[in-house]
């Protein structure tokens, strides 16, 4: 039994074993005690592949049209060359096409730009930028303020002196007590009462109105000495309302009885007052102005300190999927003003000219592969999309094994379905690349097409994933806790794992399984 064990064939058996099942423990981090398997994250390649099973059939000829009209801007082949798929055959003109293509990626970039932007958060000079803009705003609203109750207060002077004039002219030629005179006393009682302050004033000489210095004429000198926005906003209102008053009295004045220079002095003191109102109201909407600016400026500062909320976030990254899909429109506009060879053979023909229009549908460039067979197979409507025109594909025959791997490339893929065993399907094409005499016309191709490949992405197995109410979620390891986290994922592999291109990075242990879910 020694001599057994210490064979060398058994020895290095007995070593595989304990490797791989030090490698298993380590990979799938199985937990009886905990009822879970894990996963870890790693970065690698991905690679999505549609698997389907055709048939090989005889040589075809390609007859190639344009999808739209245009004039032939260049012909890169002629009748004779040997071309290979994907070389260009024949060029539309098509410069607005691709004006419009740098357009479109160039607002790609932008909108990148502010996506990147708003996820790094707003920067410190920014932040330090919309303080400053606070500051001279609130500075701005102070000067206003202190420009309005000193204007009040040449106002309040200058209303005060209309009241002096009004009474002159009163005394001179309206002291009866007829009803002219009663009109005046009441005008100007109400006036002085809103202006200085003092009741029942509307028969008081120019002596005693002169020592007046209540009402209005008092908030403002108030207003002045302690400084208060409110203040003066109350005296800005109580000044219009008084120097108003002011003008009414001043209006209700018959002229027929003044003297030529009583009339000059009384159309004086109305312009006066006019003047002095439209002041004050302007004087009021300034600050208006400024107060809202000042409330501007503060949101700005506390969205820009506040950072981008998930909700900007989401309408940035879906500023950036429009974006992405007209340049997308853009490259598949521009690629129909390009004519390019399906399949590696010779042209045949070429029958239209540079310079001439091209009909949109009508055949003018001929094809014949330099293969003998390419192989038909039709795909499930499930994983048309996606495939496109070009990939490459790994094929092996039936009739060689496994072993003999032939390589290949889709040619064309029908618009129309084909229902097989009531299934929705697409004929798809594909040409060898090169010729091999093995190759027989009805063989059994089984055909591995390359849909899409990225490299150096983190990649779990998908069974981690969950979607639920549309988002997607994965159960991370941290320690001996389990916690959920939201992620984004991209390439769905054929071998059973996908790409994340957010909430989960290198290294991370991922739950595969737990008892119980």
């Amino acid at each position: 039994m020694r001599n057994f064990i210490k064979k060398p064939i058994v020895i290095i058996s007995l070593a595989i074993v304990i490797v791989f099942g030090a490698v298993a423990f380590s990979y799938f981090g199985k937990n009886k005690k905990n009822n879970y398997n894990f996963s870890v994250a790693t970065k690698g390649e991905i690679i999505q592949q549609v698997s389907a099973t055709g048939s090989v059939k005889a040589k075809v000829k390609a007859d190639l049209a344009f999808e739209k009209s245009g004039r032939i801007r260049n012909i890169y082949a002629d009748v004779g060359d040997h071309v290979r798929a994907g070389d260009v055959l024949i060029a539309l003109d098509n410069q607005d096409l691709r004006a419009q293509l740098q357009e479109q990626e160039a607002s790609l970039s932008v909108q990148n730009a502010k996506l990147e932007e708003l996820k790094a958060g707003t920067r410190p000079e920014d932040i330090a930028g919309a303080e400053a803009e606070v500051s001279n705003s609130e500075k701005s609203l102070k000067d206003v303020y202190q420009t309005a109750i000193i204007a009040a207060q040449k106002s309040a002077i200058v209303g005060k002196n209309s009241i002096l004039v009004l009474t002159d002219i009163q005394a001179a030629h309206f002291s009866n007590n007829n009803q002219e005179f009663a009109n005046i006393s009441d005008a100007k009682a109400s006036a002085i009462e809103e202006l200085l302050g003092a009741e029942n004033a509307g028969k008081w000489t120019n002596d005693s109105i002169s020592n007046l210095s209540g009402g209005t004429f008092g908030l403002i000198q108030n207003a002045i000495s302690d400084y208060s926005q409110t203040k003066i906003d109350t005296a800005l209102l109580k000044t219009t309302s008084a120097l108003q008053k002011i003008k009414d009295a001043l209006g209700i004045v018959p002229t027929s009885f003044l003297t030529s220079a009583e009339k000059t002095n009384l159309i004086a003191e109305k312009g006066n007052i006019n003047t002095e109102i439209n002041t004050t109201v302007a004087n009021q909407s300034t600050i208006t102005t400024a107060q809202n600016n000042l409330v501007t400026a503060k949101s700005d500062m506390n969205i820009k300190k506040a950072g981008a909320r998930p909700e900007q976030i989401s309408a940035q990254e879906a500023q950036v999927q429009q974006a992405s899909a007209q340049v997308e429109n853009a490259k598949a506009q521009l690629a129909k003003t390009i004519l390019v060879s399906p399949v590696t053979g010779v042209v045949t023909r070429i029958d239209i000219a540079a310079g001439e229009i091209a009909i949109a549908s009508q055949v003018i460039v001929g094809v014949v592969s330099e293969n003998n067979f390419e192989i038909e197979t039709n795909v499930p409507e499930a994983d048309i999309a996606k495939i496109s025109i070009g990939n490459s594909a790994q094929v092996t025959l039936d009739a060689y094994g496994n072993d003999v791997v032939f390589r290949a490339n889709v040619t064309a893929i029908d618009l129309a379905e084909t229902i097989v065993e009531g299934v929705s399907t697409y004929k798809t094409t594909l040409q060898f690349e090169i010729q091999d005499n093995r190759v027989k016309p009805g063989m059994t191709a089984n055909i591995d097409i390359l849909t899409a490949k990225k490299a150096n992405v983190i990649v779990i197995p998908q069974v981690a994933v969950t979607s639920s109410d549309g988002q997607k979620t994965v159960k991370i390891l941290d320690g001996s806790q389990i916690k959920k986290v939201a992620v984004k994922t991209g390439l769905r592999g054929s071998d059973g794992n996908i790409e994340i291109t957010d909430g989960v990075k290198e290294g991370d242990k991922v739950i595969t399984y737990e008892a119980g879910q």
